[in-house]
């Protein structure tokens, strides 16, 4: 394949990530009402490990720090948006 073939292919890919991560961060919002109204913290370290141990495990063991690395950002992306607060070190 060569670069251009490369390049949109990744723009596809791109494409398609954006909208399954903006119905993530919708599911957060409805996840943390649903926490609220029953009184639990929006953080839930246990439940964030045993998830970032579950997609680690469908991938390459080299592939498993980048993946972690990205689930940990989704994590506190989707914990800003389940408190409804901007994320933390960002501009809005």
């Amino acid at each position: 394949m060569d670069l251009n073939e490369c390049r949109k292919e990744i723009d596809l890919l791109d494409k398609e990530l954006v909208k399954l991560f903006c119905r993530r961060l919708e599911l957060a919002k409805e996840a943390g009402a649903a926490k609220a109204a029953r009184g639990l913290p929006v953080r839930d370290p246990s439940r964030e490990e045993e998830k970032l141990e579950s997609v680690s495990a469908m991938t390459e063991e080299a592939e498993r720090p980048s993946i972690r690395e990205l689930y940990s950002a989704i994590f506190r992306i989707t914990r800003a948006w389940e408190e409804e607060q901007p994320v933390p070190g960002e501009k809005n």
